[in-house]
């Protein structure tokens, strides 16, 4: 089956979207409904929004609060996941975000760019996506990153 991309952007919990093809009318989309956008047709989507010093970009596909979460490492970015991403959509929800620094992420001063910085990033990813429960998938720096998380809060690994 082929697979379809959308971007969409949103910023603030408001909705604003650039479609790269017909699949769905998208509004009023922000982190807490984007599930339904992706039951709604889309295969996989990118999200981006804005949260703390910096904005959330992630390549995302299938629906749910338990999500599989793909980290990637240097270099890379979340794209290096789109094709695991969008077969994980067809199972469950399917996560690959752009980490602070790397692929299509802002790159703030501010950061800290460290492994406890980086793990405070995929916590609010996460918040962001209303992601409960995470199986992670994790490569390179993204090793550290995640697991450093995954101490963090044991319950929520699956």
């Amino acid at each position: 089956m082929a697979r379809t991309a959308v971007e969409v952007r949103i910023q603030d919990r408001t909705a604003r979207a650039r479609l790269h093809c017909p699949i769905v009318a998208i509004g009023g989309i922000n982190a807490d409904n984007a599930a339904a956008v992706i039951e709604a047709g889309a295969d996989v989507i990118i999200i981006e929004t804005q949260f703390d010093i910096l904005e959330l970009k992630a390549l995302v596909a299938g629906a749910g609060r338990e999500a599989v979460v793909f980290v990637h490492g240097n270099p890379g970015a979340g794209e290096d996941w789109r094709e695991l991403v969008a077969q994980a959509g067809d199972l469950m929800l399917a996560v690959a975000p752009d980490m602070p620094g790397f692929g299509k992420a802002d790159k703030p001063a501010a950061f800290h760019y460290t492994v406890e910085g980086y793990a405070r990033h995929l916590d609010a990813t996460l918040a962001a996506l209303g992601i409960e429960r995470a199986h992670l998938v994790l490569h390179d720096f993204g090793g550290p990153w995640g697991l450093a998380w995954a101490a963090r809060n044991p319950q929520r690994v699956g």
